[in-house]
This record gives structure tokens, sequence and C-alpha cells, in this order.
């Protein structure tokens, strides 16, 4: 048993104890995957969902994931620069005391 104020999380520790498609609340998912806070807590959890990135269901007006969807929001995606984000495109900011580049067809 964990030191876990969840008691869920307190009866099963490790991410491994978890079947892939359990659901999980985001509160329990921070706390499994990321027990000391870093990088991910709850609230970048639902950044996350708000920007599609992590796949999520809703029951009972309550947010729960899975392991396997941690598991696919985890995975690094290399981008160009000026590159597509989250289906919309990338704002690239002019550099101070530079003109824009120009637009590449």
């Amino acid at each position: 048993m964990s030191n876990s104020s969840l008691p869920r999380i307190a009866e099963r520790p490790l991410p491994s104890l978890w079947d892939p498609d359990e659901l999980l609340s985001l509160p329990e998912a921070a706390e499994l995957f990321w027990p000391s806070g870093f990088p991910i807590t709850v609230t970048g959890l639902r950044t996350a969902v708000r920007d599609g990135k992590l796949e999520v269901c809703e029951l009972n007006g309550k947010i729960f994931t899975s392991r396997s969807a941690i598991g696919r929001m985890s995975r690094c995606e290399f981008r160009r620069r000026g590159a597509e984000v989250a289906g919309r495109p990338r704002e690239v900011k002019p550099r101070r005391g530079r003109p824009p580049a120009p637009a590449r067809a």
C-alpha cells in the first residue's frame, strides 16, 4: 500500500497493476503516473483534454481516462517550426528587430 490519499491508487500504486482500458479519474491518473506532481498535474491533464490530446469519457458529469489513453498522449510528436498544432496552424511570432520571413509557397 502507498501513502496516496486516493483509495484506489493506495491499493494499486503501480500503473502495471491497472488494466489498460480501466477507467481512472483525472486525479487518479495524475497520482498514478506522476506521483510527485511533476511534470504533469490534474490541471495539466485538463489542459490536454481541452486541447484534444488526451482521450476521455464523461460519465455522470465526471471525466475519466485510461492507462492506454495516457500512453497515447505521452508519445512524442516531432514537429517542424510553423507546423500545425492540434489541428490548427501555429502562429509564428516574428523576432524583435527583424521583419517577418516571406511565406513559402
